[in-house]
Formats: structure tokens, C-alpha cells, sequence
């Protein structure tokens, strides 16, 4: 199995996908990235149980193995996202078995172990279809969710958001240290 990312692709499915993978070494599953690969694009999926981040990079050519799956240490995916030229990714087999995962970048190869365990179903978790939208000022809202932020709980780091129809709430607490924000 074979498949191509430019230098932005894999920076930027490294970087929207690393900040959210769990720690718990007895979820052997949750400390890595899941990708999903469908010739076309790829899904890069992780989660900490509290989070779930679900990156794709699409293609216009089939650059990517079909109906494919991998989890990739969410350690080498550090290394992956300061790339700094196109990388192509290659599988290795040990008795018709997927154990490594192959990266080569410009005079670097770079060689990973892959996860042995099953990634959480977490198609199950995002909704099929939404009916309502929110449009806010990219702006006030970036702002409003760094202030806000603040004092969220420092593992987590859980915002709420309450909705009304020409407002919008934005709520942080950390309950440990009685800290807790709010922006309207």
C-alpha cells in the first residue's frame, strides 16, 4: 500500500489531529492517529474521550490506497508534521501482516511501527445531518474562545456554548480551582 502527501497535507493532518489523542497507555488504541484511507482522500481521526478530531485531505487523482485503515503512533506524527518536503508513505509486511509504516521525504526514511489494536467507532458519534447553523464573526468568536479559555479545565479544556437565537454564550469553568469565564 502505497500513498503520496504534499509537504502541507501531512503538516496540516498532523497538526489538526495530534492535539487530541489520549495518554491512557491502557487505551492502546486512543494514544495513536487512525487514518482512513479511501483513494481519493483520507480521514485522520483521533480522540482523548473528551475530544474527537476528524481531519481529511482530499485528492484529485487516486493517490491513496482503497477501503484501507492504519493507526499510527500519534509520536510519529510529530516528527511528520514538521516535514518539510512531500512525503510518500509506504506499508511493511512481516508474515502478510502490517507491522510498519514507511515514510520517505526527500534524503530521510523515516519507519514507524503501527498500532495493533481497534480504533473506537466513532462514526457513530458525529450526526448524520444538522439542520441548524450558527453564523457568528470569525473574529469576536476566535476572540471570545481565547479569553474564555482561560479558564477552562487544564486537562480538558472544555468550552460550552449555549444558543439563542441572537446570541450566543460562551462558558469555560476549571471546578478544581472554582475559575470560570464567560462571554456573551
Amino acid at each position: 500500500n502505497r500513498a503520496e502527501f504534499t509537504k502541507s497535507q501531512i503538516s496540516k493532518l498532523a497538526e489538526q489531529t495530534i492535539y487530541c489523542v489520549s495518554s491512557d497507555e491502557y487505551r492502546i488504541a486512543m494514544t495513536g492517529v487512525f487514518f482512513q484511507f479511501r483513494e481519493n482522500y483520507v480521514n485522520a481521526v483521533s480522540t482523548d474521550s473528551f475530544r474527537l478530531s476528524r481531519f481529511t485531505v482530499q485528492s484529485d487523482r487516486p493517490v491513496f490506497p482503497q477501503n484501507f485503515d492504519l493507526l499510527i503512533p500519534a509520536k510519529s506524527l510529530e516528527i511528520l508534521k514538521k516535514a518539510d518536503s512531500d512525503v510518500v508513505m509506504t506499508t511493511v509486511e512481516n508474515f502478510d501482516k502490517i507491522t510498519h509504516v514507511r515514510f520517505d521525504m526527500d534524503n530521510t526514511i523515516f519507519l514507524t511501527r503501527v498500532l495493533d489494536d481497534k480504533f473506537p467507532p466513532y462514526e457513530s458519534v458525529l450526526p448524520k445531518s444538522n439542520d441548524l447553523f450558527l453564523i457568528v464573526d470569525l473574529y469576536e468568536f476566535e476572540n471570545a474562545i481565547k479569553r474564555v479559555s482561560l479558564f477552562a479545565h487544564e486537562k480538558s479544556k472544555q468550552i460550552k456554548f449555549m444558543i439563542e437565537p441572537d446570541l450566543l454564550h460562551i462558558y469555560a469553568e476549571d471546578e478544581d480551582s472554582g475559575k470560570h469565564g464567560k462571554e456573551t
